[in-house]
């Protein structure tokens, strides 16, 4: 872990699986640490260098991105004539007096401020590379010199730690998060941390909320956003904030708190105690919000009927563009029906459930704009959109990762005979793609194979959920390999011996399927030999 890493002196020491960039980024923000790191990888070298626990600079060779020219480009704040002029004043420039790209462009009319913000991108979008290397050697020495002081722009560092967890880390990094929490619950063992320059967002004040009270992460996942909600619980793990409890104790999160894509934060209600006895004061329903202030009624269909349809929608037809809207005339529209559908436009006595629609259009308005307003979030989305499975709800996408991540796990549970907790995430597998006929069929097999389940029960229900499997994934072996093992146990060899040469057919590799085939055929011919009369017996059968 980062907490055992010294940084008062020269350390050094591998990344990887055990120490992970993002540890050493933490330690360094906590420490505030004024120093360098040189870190090697199969890319190549990497120099990122710390300002009392601020990142001030990264360059090296292993850097492929985010260069200073093309990101003042992107900002419209150089034209290529300025960029080509500033670098060939550079190329020319001795060796040791080779001036800053920056400064050259400052003093050729560029502004400071836009090479300052640019500045800052750049250290954050290379830390980003540094958060995703799987293995590397790190050296750090602590110390600023002069030439660091004349490159570094101070980036802040808790906000760029979170948004690298959210969307930077690894998926071993996660599995590894994840893993830790199977079976347990959390909660904060106080309050939640400060973080110096971090402003969290709704779902993260939503989050500490959660957390006053024992959940399970889950749960959590499925109340917020699934990103926030693993960076978060990754930072607290690494500040030690977190209690970890069995998961029995975890206490759900009643729907009543659910207050997701409301815009500025909202305080939560209190939750629901224990339900009072009946005819008590407790009992009593709260009467409906007044609907007296008058709402055009064509808005109000206007209201129902994007609602009714938002989720059929693509991100283009919710703000009423086509695939070859540029940005500037998104912007148009989305400044249109952002306005008409706003919440705060709305009076405070508005039906609750019509201001839950006019909430969640908004939250998906601006999902919209966000994703499309963005290149790179942009194409991604055209991509997921063209998956008729996904049809471009990236929410969606996120489930269907996020399963065949809990179903990895889920299968190295199976192996070690854990099969309640491999049921647990089969289970969650399902929910969140059922059109997974191979999850399906680990979650039968893992009921099948628990023997402290009543063969009785345990034999029908698996074989009816590997029936069900079959129906979307007849051409997976291990299926069929399943569902021959279970027809098997319940002495029905005929229909066993099908699947299992089906097995081999798909796979020519599946030893055991194979085994099963050979032992059955055996048993078959055996069996056909002992029927047939021998001899003149055959003469005198009746």
């Amino acid at each position: 872990m980062g907490t055992q890493v010294d940084l008062s002196g020269p350390a050094a020491g591998q990344l990887g699986d055990g120490l992970w960039f993002s540890e050493l980024y933490w330690l360094s923000v906590r420490a505030q640490f004024t120093g360098g790191f040189l870190v090697r990888s199969d890319r190549g070298d990497a120099a990122f260098f710390f300002r009392n626990g601020n990142p001030v600079h990264a360059a090296g060779a292993a850097y492929g991105v985010a260069y200073l020219g093309e990101l003042l480009q992107k900002d419209g704040a150089v034209s290529q004539s300025q960029l080509t002029e500033a670098l060939e004043l550079q190329a020319a420039a001795p060796d040791g007096a080779k001036p800053l790209l920056g400064a050259l462009l400052c003093e050729g009319g560029t502004d400071p401020m836009a090479v300052k913000r640019a500045l800052e991108r750049q250290v954050e979008q290379r830390a980003m590379y540094l958060f995703q290397l799987k293995a590397g050697e790190w050296k750090a020495a602590p110390g600023e010199n002069s030439r660091i002081r004349e490159l570094g722009v101070e980036a802040e560092g808790w906000p760029i730690l979170l948004r690298a967890l959210a969307s930077g880390t690894l998926e071993e990094e996660t599995r590894a998060l994840t893993e830790s929490l199977l079976g347990k619950a959390v909660k904060l063992r106080g309050k939640m941390p400060v973080f110096p320059g971090l402003e969290l967002t709704d779902d993260q004040k939503h989050l500490a909320h959660y957390l006053e009270k024992p959940r399970k992460p889950d749960q959590l996942e499925r109340a917020l956003n699934r990103k926030t909600v693993r960076a978060m619980l990754r930072l607290l793990t690494l500040e030690e904030a977190l209690e970890l409890v069995p998961a029995s104790q975890g206490i759900p999160i009643p729907k009543a708190t659910l207050l997701k894509g409301q815009g500025a934060f909202t305080p939560l209600p209190p939750e629901p105690e224990a339900p009072l006895s009946p005819g008590s004061a407790g009992d009593r329903v709260a009467p409906p919000r007044s609907t007296s202030a008058k709402i055009d009624p064509q808005l109000k269909r206007d209201i129902e009927e994007l609602h009714a349809s938002m989720n059929e929608k693509s991100h283009f037809e919710v703000l009423g563009a086509t695939e070859r809207t540029e940005v500037a005339d998104l912007r148009k529209l989305f400044t249109v029906v952002a306005k008409k559908y706003h919440p705060d436009a709305f009076p405070p006595t508005t039906n609750e459930d019509l201001a839950r629609k006019v909430r969640e259009i908004s939250a998906r308005l601006n999902e919209a704009y966000n994703t499309l307003s963005n290149d790179t979030s942009r194409v991604e989305y055209m991509k997921l959109w063209a998956d008729e499975r996904i049809k471009g709800d990236g929410k969606k996408a996120e489930r269907i990762r996020d399963a065949g991540t809990k179903f990895k796990m889920a299968q190295v549970l199976l192996k070690k005979r854990e099969y309640k907790k491999a049921r647990e995430l089969f289970k969650y597998a399902i929910d969140n793609d059922p059109s997974s006929g191979e999850y399906r069929a680990y979650y039968a097999w893992s009921i099948y194979a628990d023997t402290t389940i009543d063969r009785n029960e345990a034999i029908p229900k698996a074989y009816g959920l590997l029936l069900e499997a079959l129906k979307s994934a007849d051409k997976n072996a291990q299926i069929h390999f399943y569902a021959g093992s279970v027809l098997k146990a319940q002495d029905k060899h005929r229909e066993a011996l099908h699947h299992f040469r089906e097995a081999v057919k798909l796979d020519r590799r599946h030893t055991d399927a194979e085994r099963e085939v050979r032992l059955l055929e055996s048993r078959e011919k055996k069996s056909d030999k002992e029927d047939k009369p021998s001899g003149l017996s055959r003469f005198f059968k009746r």
